[in-house]
């Protein structure tokens, strides 16, 4: 067997695309010599693919026309989380951290345009609003720990981007109105706390501050600082 190194490949957007909603998560886990997971996944070009990221979190809308709401959260799961490990890609050195940035942006305008509608219409009538079974919580909850984004700022040599993380995080609380989204970033408050304990503090006392918030969210945001010691769990 050759030990020179496969092509790249460089799969269209609407390829990618639809690979990702159709067929991602269901291929896993998978022999290594499937041509689909290779050419999507093991031997896709890092420059192509996070230019189809971003592309698709920057303009999300199309998928509520294209894709039922479980088949939009398993293509998010399948994007941001493992196995495919897409967003950990961001942290090779041929991209800055301009670009990372740009990503966590992304990523929030992910949430506002796409997740937030299809969660608050999960959310419908119930008092709590997270069905945390579904394909859309499922995907809400890799978002910041198992595809990649935090794990490099928390576990890597990837801190310096915290500051860039927490603003991300800081825009879906301020702009999506479903529990669900809200409390997806507070998780990636606490889970960003486990290295940066003072900005995550501030972080959950900034939320805190905010007197409108839900109850549910405001418990939740409590305890997860206190977990942390980050905040005090009467404030």
């Amino acid at each position: 067997m050759s030990d020179a190194p496969r092509t790249k490949t460089n799969p269209s957007y609407d390829e990618w695309v639809e690979y990702c909603f159709t067929k991602g998560l269901s291929d896993f886990p998978a022999p290594h010599d499937n041509s689909d997971v290779l050419r999507f996944v093991y031997e896709i070009d890092p420059l192509t693919l996070v230019g189809h990221i971003i592309r698709l979190f920057e303009q999300p809308e199309f998928l509520l026309d294209r894709y039922s709401p479980d088949d939009i959260g398993r293509g998010v799961a399948f994007i941001v989380g493992v196995p495919s490990e897409y967003l950990a890609v961001i942290y090779k050195k041929q991209f800055d951290d301009a670009q990372r940035s740009r990503v966590y942006q992304a990523v929030a305008s992910l949430y506002e345009h796409c997740m937030d509608p299809l969660t608050v219409a999960e959310e419908a009538g119930s008092q709590t609003g997270c069905n945390h079974g579904s394909p859309l919580q499922f995907a809400l909850f890799t978002l910041w720990e198992s595809g990649g984004l935090g794990w490099s700022i928390v576990f890597g040599k990837y801190g310096r981007m915290q500051a860039a993380c927490f603003e991300a995080m800081e825009r879906v609380l301020h702009t999506c109105k479903s529990i669900g989204c809200r409390e997806s970033a507070l998780c990636g408050y606490a889970y960003l706390g486990m290295r940066f304990q003072a900005e995550s503090g501030k972080a959950f006392a900034r939320y805190l501050s905010k007197r409108h918030q839900p109850a549910w969210l405001r418990r939740f945001a409590r305890a997860g600082g206190h977990y942390h010691n980050m905040i005090d769990p009467e404030a």
